[in-house]
């Protein structure tokens, strides 16, 4: 009953799955791996556009979920599908074109998606106190990647969950596909109780996860469990209450 709510699994609009058949194979898989649920994240790199490139990306990448809705319509087998955004917002002032829009948040929801980069000098507090300024969720995508210049990852993150935030962090850094030391930030991260849910930031065959293999690493590195809080309740929890779905 696996919810995943980070991936980029979105046919053609980013650095994810390039076409509609990749799409369709990778989404049958999760569904026979046991996700029944998943919220598409494409990028939305708001440093890189003004209003008017904000609503023509959201549109691009509206139209493509509805393509994927209607060709998995007749697929064999499909999770319920919905549609949100990994928001790259390194500053207050970066997110705040997005920050009230109801057209911007995880499946329609009031919970936004934000990643800070992989740069150091990002301002984490400004960004996660203006999203809650404006009642609005925020869930940090994958922390254990940032470079955080010398200041300890894990005393940065438990401040951001003070501040309100949830905590997202990654697969495939648990199963030792990244860089090592994301692999021991994120279960440092994960044995000090900081993670709130583990998603998969599936890239599509540039970066194939097996949602079912995340939940065994999980539960041989946590208490009996603990993948069902990660992986279900912790990314069911923010899901939105509104949105355009598909059940298979």
């Amino acid at each position: 009953m696996y919810c995943d709510l980070h991936n980029h699994l979105l046919p053609g609009v980013d650095d994810g799955c390039t076409s509609m058949d990749e799409t369709l194979g990778y989404l049958s898989a999760f569904r026979q791996d046991g996700v029944t649920a998943l919220v598409f994240s494409p990028h939305l790199l708001l440093p890189e556009l003004d209003r008017d490139g904000i609503r023509a990306e959201l549109e691009r990448h509206r139209t493509a979920f509805e393509q994927v809705v209607d060709a998995a319509a007749s697929h064999e087998s499909a999770p319920e599908l919905r549609l949100g955004q990994e928001i790259l917002a390194r500053t207050a002032e970066e997110i705040e074109p997005v920050v009230a829009s109801q057209d911007v948040g995880i499946a329609g929801g009031d919970a936004l998606l934000v990643e800070f980069g992989f740069e150091p000098g990002f301002d984490a507090e400004s960004v996660i106190r203006r999203v809650r300024a404006e009642g609005r969720r925020i869930v940090v995508a994958h922390p254990e990647r940032y470079d955080y210049s010398g200041a300890d990852p894990v005393e940065s993150v438990a401040r951001w969950r003070e501040w309100g935030a949830w905590i997202q962090v990654n697969g495939g850094s648990l199963a030792d596909l990244y860089r090592e030391r994301a692999t021991r930030v994120s279960r440092c991260l994960l044995a000090e109780g900081l993670v709130d849910m583990v998603c998969t930031d599936h890239h599509g065959d540039f970066r194939p996860h097996a949602p079912a293999m995340i939940a065994e690493m999980i539960e041989a590195v946590g208490e009996p469990g603990l993948a069902g809080r990660l992986m279900v309740r912790g990314p069911r929890a923010v899901m939105g209450r509104t949105a355009t779905t598909l059940v298979a």
